[in-house]
């Protein structure tokens, strides 16, 4: 029987070939300047550079806080020039979208409305019952400690009402709870409820500006939560 040479044959191409480029010197790299690498970075992702400016500004806010005012009056500075200087629009976009993050920031993390929970409490730890809005179903975390296991409910919940000796007051703000022991499985992202327990800020000084309390309730579990029916 004869082997027909055809896969040889081509076999001994491919490799001539594969010899060939890689015998030949390699051209010269052409290494563009740093400008250029970003321009040619920007033309292929036009978002990415203003991702990367109002992103700037959200840190900067979040490192230095400024005045609302302040910011609000160099923002609409800067759009006016923007607006006004046809030569200089393109230079002035980038400040203006560093403080527009600014901006935005401080607007989220500011005290507004005279029912925020960081007016209405009174900065100290504070046992009282508060009527939220579930913004996530809780969940389950299990700690080692002694070699014994205790169990925590966590999760996030939007006030809506304060009650502090027996009469309830409007608040608004998120809460972080954290409640010792197994909640019961009745408890679901949406629902209304009301948790009794000591309200206090989070521990260290970056959290003093943000709409978050921590609250551990003094009870157990299931004393200490409540579904409210509508």
């Amino acid at each position: 029987m004869r082997l027909c040479p055809t896969p040889v044959i081509l076999t001994a191409i491919l490799l001539t070939r594969v010899n060939d480029h890689t015998n030949q010197p390699a051209p010269p790299a052409n290494r563009p300047a740093p400008a250029g690498t970003f321009a040619a970075f920007a033309r292929r992702h036009p978002l990415a550079p203003v991702a990367m400016a109002y992103g700037a500004g959200v840190l900067c806010g979040w490192k230095f806080p400024l005045p609302l005012v302040a910011l609000f009056c160099v923002a609409g500075a800067l759009a006016l020039a923007a607006l006004t200087l046809r030569n200089w629009r393109g230079a002035l976009l980038w400040p203006l979208l560093a403080v527009l993050g600014c901006t935005n920031f401080a607007l989220r993390s500011a005290v507004l409305s005279p029912v925020d929970l960081r007016v209405v409490a009174t900065g100290k730890p504070e046992l009282l019952t508060v009527r939220a809005r579930l913004a996530e179903t809780p969940t389950l975390r299990v700690f080692v400690r002694d070699e014994k296991e205790s169990w925590r409910a966590h999760a996030l919940v939007e006030v809506e009402a304060v009650r502090r000796r027996g009469e309830w007051q409007p608040a608004s703000g998120l809460v972080a709870t954290v409640t010792p022991g197994v909640l019961a499985s009745n408890f679901f992202i949406g629902h209304t409820v009301e948790i009794t327990g000591i309200l206090r800020a989070p521990p260290g000084p970056r959290y003093s500006s943000r709409r978050c309390i921590r609250a551990v309730p003094k009870k157990s579990a299931y004393r200490s939560w409540r579904n409210c029916r509508a």
